[in-house]
């Protein structure tokens, strides 16, 4: 098309004809604009077509590692909960004077246990390494950033707590004072006293084992609110890819 104007243009110079010449000068260059801008917009859209193709395969992997930090949390949940009840069990026989049982060093053996939740966080650093900005809608990009930021290091300052708790004082006590032995139950060893009259007269013991009960019972409080907002968070992103694939 331009250079059919163009011809026409050469024509028409070699002919004198200024007006016509000049009105399809302008012609060409109006053509010449509209190329550009279509170009431009072609452009744009391409961009912005891999955006959000970006934008899409971060968040599913985020909803990936989600779906595996719950079954960790669900996990986390269940293991604060046997530790309280062997707590429990431990301080409950210490009371009562019963004898040593196979039981016993196995409840000991599970009172030193600290569940740790290896977050799966591959999305969300790929998101930071692109740019939190890539996300579009702006309470789906706080959330995940107050998720990420706040939610997770919020939970893992209690896990250390716990994790400080029983390698400072707990598991120290046990192996001074019981020695590990092999168990045909989970957690397939369990702890025997080298005194069970003095363990049966140890108050520290009993603090030490509330303690831990205590403990247990906050991560699991912690967890359970971990476990609300990751739900959330996964409510959101799904329907945040729902509406963009209508």
């Amino acid at each position: 098309m331009i250079k059919f104007f163009r011809k026409i243009r050469q024509k028409l110079l070699s002919e004198y004809k200024l007006g016509k010449y000049l009105l399809y000068a302008i012609g060409e260059i109006i053509l010449v604009v509209i190329g550009i801008l279509i170009a431009v917009q072609i452009n744009n859209q391409n961009i912005e077509n891999k955006r959000k193709a970006l934008e899409i395969n971060i968040l599913l992997e985020i909803l990936n590692n989600l779906e595996d930090d719950l079954k960790q949390i669900n996990d986390e949940l269940y293991s604060d909960k046997v530790i309280m009840q062997a707590d429990s069990i431990i301080i409950d026989q210490i009371r009562s004077r019963a004898p040593y049982n196979d039981d016993l060093g196995r409840h000991l053996r599970i009172s030193e246990m600290f569940p740790h939740l290896d977050s799966k966080e591959s999305g969300y650093r790929l998101l930071e390494s692109k740019g939190i900005d890539l996300i579009s809608e702006d309470s789906l990009r706080i959330r995940i950033t107050d998720f990420y930021n706040r939610d997770y290091p919020y939970f893992r300052k209690y896990e250390k707590e716990r994790v400080d708790i029983v390698q400072s004082i707990i598991k120290p006590y046990l192996t001074k004072h019981f020695y590990l032995e092999d168990y045909g139950k989970w957690p397939y060893t369990k702890r025997v006293p080298m005194q069970y009259e003095r363990f049966l007269n140890d108050a520290e013991l009993i603090s030490i084992l509330q303690t831990s009960s205590n403990l247990s019972l906050i991560m699991h409080q912690k967890g359970t609110f971990l476990k609300t907002q990751t739900k959330k968070l996964q409510r959101h992103i799904q329907a945040f890819l729902e509406r963009t694939r209508d």
